[in-house]
């Protein structure tokens, strides 16, 4: 006989006995014979019984479930946090609800609202709220309420570490390793703050921050805000996307690149194409550095990206070819510098380097400063696509720095600085490669300009936060940002240093210190450039 799910009364019915011995059999509850349960249970299977629980939660008054409200799951905190709620409930015999807010105080009102009308037995929340209008509407819902991460009240449950204890820790920490001048990056804070969004842990460690600087003697200190940050951000993706591909003589004008980089515009040429997919794999890093594992696959689906703009059947393929390193001299003539592995050897040669760096970096075994580019560098001797190695090494640079907590590529361009000093770059590779295929290279000159160029690039942040935070007129940014440079400087040289200036303020600048007699012009056109007088 077939049946289709039937009720408490039908299966009481065919095993001869009461609704309520049925109950006990497939709640697992004493009071009955275990030949009767067993008899009960096998007829609950053949007969599909599914047990009413919105009947029983009624009768019993409670749901089993428990509600989360929280932010986003982009942040890694909070994804593993909901992941732990979620398997400490099962082990307790609960369910979660999961809803998230997206940081809009409307939708978490209405998720919290959904939770509620469903019967959760409480609900733990990633509170936006703050005001007392919020918490008075948490408290007539007559349900557990636990907050995590910002507070709202002392009536609610709080689960939270301690921000403002670890902040004083951590500038403690940094002063004890020697370092006297911090920079705090909070580039959320007074939006979200001037928006009505509760910032409890945001502010706490930001109040951390200053109490550690007054207990180290370390004086003010400085705090980097949104518009500060934001534009530092958008300036260095603009010079990565640029650098990086002039790298290999892929350029299009200065406009051009700002606009496709903003994504304001659709590339109009191979070599825009080409910029346009720097763009978006640098997008990718930038904003999910912390979920991208580091294989063969992954490094390949990068590739295939770079190229998405355009028609190229080799994207996201390992090479098929032999490809060469080589340089073009004055004379017209080029000379292969060092040959890469064979493609036959090339894909389970990059599997291996991705192992042997995921299990160094796993078991601490070296700095990441150092496992970095020694990474990058035998990916340059594997050599392993067919177009854009160079700028997947560089991609691939910034994107470990990123994972191991180096984040100066976000705010400074790498490639930039790699532009500038190209010579250096394949100078130190060249060197480092010379023995590769044996085993017996010395990687050591390529890790000193990986290192070195990280270093540059820590001291053009300090430079530029200092003149961002003093908000002096544009006049004076200028001036201090020209007294900076030794030698010859041009005017993307004092972009770098005023993000937060136009080009029109800068070149004003610029002939008022002219005119002043504080700095000399020379050349035209793009070979302008400046020096100081005094």
């Amino acid at each position: 006989m077939i049946y289709i799910s039937c009720t408490i009364k039908e299966l009481a019915k065919a095993c001869g006995v009461s609704e309520g011995t049925v109950d006990r059999a497939v709640n697992n509850r004493s009071g009955i014979r275990e030949s009767t349960k067993q008899h009960i249970l096998e007829m609950a299977e053949q007969m599909d019984y599914r047990p009413n629980h919105l009947a029983k939660s009624l009768a019993i008054g409670s749901t089993k479930t428990i509600g989360i409200v929280s932010v986003d799951l982009s942040n890694n905190f909070f994804a593993l946090l909901v992941e732990s709620i979620e398997q400490t409930a099962r082990e307790h015999g609960y369910f979660v609800n999961l809803a998230l807010s997206h940081n809009d105080p409307e939708k978490e009102m209405e998720a919290i609202k959904y939770m509620a009308e469903r019967r959760v037995d409480g609900i733990i929340l990633f509170p936006l709220g703050k005001s007392g209008e919020f918490s008075s509407f948490l408290k007539k819902l007559g349900i557990p309420i636990v907050t995590i991460y910002n507070r709202i009240e002392c009536d609610f449950v709080h689960v939270d570490v301690d921000c403002r204890q670890i902040m004083r820790n951590v500038v403690s920490f940094l002063a004890e390793k020697g370092y006297n001048e911090m920079i705090y990056i909070d580039p959320h804070f007074e939006k979200m703050k001037s928006g009505g969004i509760n910032v409890f842990s945001i502010e706490q460690r930001r109040i951390g921050y200053l109490e550690g600087l007054k207990e180290e003697m370390l004086g003010d200190g400085k705090i980097l805000e949104d518009m500060d940050e934001r534009q530092l951000v958008e300036i260095a993706k603009i010079q990565s996307t640029e650098a990086s591909n002039a790298i290999e003589d892929i350029v299009t004008t200065s406009t051009r690149i700002k606009q496709l980089v903003e994504e304001k515009t659709t590339p109009q040429n191979r070599d825009e194409q080409e910029i346009a997919g720097y763009r978006d794999v640098l997008n990718v890093i930038h904003e999910s550095f912390d979920a991208i594992p580091i294989t063969q696959n992954y490094i390949l689906q990068f590739h295939k990206m770079l190229y998405s703009h355009m028609n190229n059947p080799l994207a996201g393929r390992t090479k098929s070819v032999q490809n060469y390193i080589s340089a073009a001299y004055p004379d017209g003539h080029t000379e292969i510098l060092f040959t890469p592995l064979a493609p036959y050897e090339t894909s389970e040669s990059l599997d291996r380097i991705c192992e042997e760096y995921n299990r160094v970096i796993g078991n601490l075994e070296v700095e990441p400063l150092i496992i970095i580019p020694i990474f990058i560098h035998d990916f340059l001797c594997i050599h392993p696509l067919n177009y854009g190695n160079g700028r997947m090494s560089r991609l691939l640079t910034t994107l470990l720095l990123y994972q191991n907590g180096f984040y100066i590529g976000k705010y400074i361009s790498l490639e930039a600085k790699i532009s500038k000093n190209k010579d250096l770059y394949y100078s130190a590779l060249s060197q480092s490669q010379t023995g590769w295929h044996e085993g017996k290279e010395d990687a050591l000159p390529f890790i000193k300009y990986i290192l070195g160029t990280i270093l540059a690039s820590y001291k053009d942040f300090e430079e530029r936060t200092s003149l961002v935070q003093e908000k002096l007129p544009a006049l004076e940014m200028v001036r201090m940002a020209s007294k900076s440079k030794i030698g010859r400087f041009n005017k993307q040289d004092i972009r770098e240093l005023c993000p937060t200036l136009s080009d029109s303020s800068i070149e004003g600048a610029l002939r008022k210190l002219v005119a002043a007699g504080e700095l000399k012009k020379e050349g035209k056109g793009k070979s302008t450039c400046y020096f100081r007088l005094n």
